[in-house]
């Protein structure tokens, strides 16, 4: 069992090993995914959402993803499932639904708590960088976007969470909301800074120069 009080990198190290191994055995409607082979994006991406977190919240996480484990149930699979009541409602009501555990609603208030602050999160740094912002899911599903959108994923992925992992997440997201500190901010910076760049300002200056660049030629 993973302790409170270990370190950080320890237990994010340890949630990115379990998510992927669960991540890797995801059957998609098309066949394997390429993203599935990807490990590094993958990393990238997952531990700068974790590293925004509270300590407690990850401890709590790393135990749903540990009794998961010794379940034999696959909660990166759900929250894939979980998504396409969006995307593809009638698949998912023939085909996932009797197969996927059920909300609770009062799981779903929290869920829904905690989407909604941090999409109000999201539409405030997308006004001041949208290049960067623009380079990952959009905020809401469009006709010829093939990706699916920011709320969807998050909706799905918070469902995935236990109500104590839930809980405390609200919980992290208030105290952040009441000290002034943007969540999603605080991700879409550790992404830039993984990816090489000094800060989120300089990712954006950097890729809103190459698109200039790309334009005019």
């Amino acid at each position: 069992m993973l302790q409170v009080n270990g370190e950080r990198e320890d237990i994010i190290e340890k949630i990115i090993e379990k998510e992927w191994n669960f991540f890797a055995k995801v059957n998609h409607i098309g066949g394997r995914a390429d993203c599935q082979d990807d490990f590094r994006t993958f990393q990238i991406m997952r531990a700068s959402q974790f590293e925004a977190w509270d300590q407690e919240v990850l401890h709590s996480y790393a135990c749903d993803l540990e009794h998961a484990e010794a379940r034999g149930q696959n909660p990166v699979e759900w929250k894939y499932a979980y998504m396409m009541k969006d995307t593809a409602p009638e698949y998912f009501e023939q085909k996932l639904a009797p197969f996927l555990p059920e909300i609770e609603e009062e799981k779903k208030k929290v869920a829904e708590q905690i989407l909604e602050r941090e999409m109000t999160c999201y539409y405030k740094l997308r006004k001041k960088y949208p290049n960067f912002t623009g380079l990952g899911r959009q905020e809401q599903d469009s006709e010829g976007n093939q990706m699916t959108s920011i709320s969807v994923y998050l909706r799905g992925e918070l469902y995935t969470y236990s109500r104590e992992t839930l809980n405390r997440y609200l919980e992290m997201v208030k105290r952040k909301e009441k000290e002034g500190i943007n969540l999603i901010r605080e991700i879409y910076e550790n992404t830039a800074k993984w990816y090489g760049y000094q800060s989120l300002e300089d990712a954006e200056r950097e890729i809103s120069s190459e698109s200039e660049g790309a334009g005019g030629k």
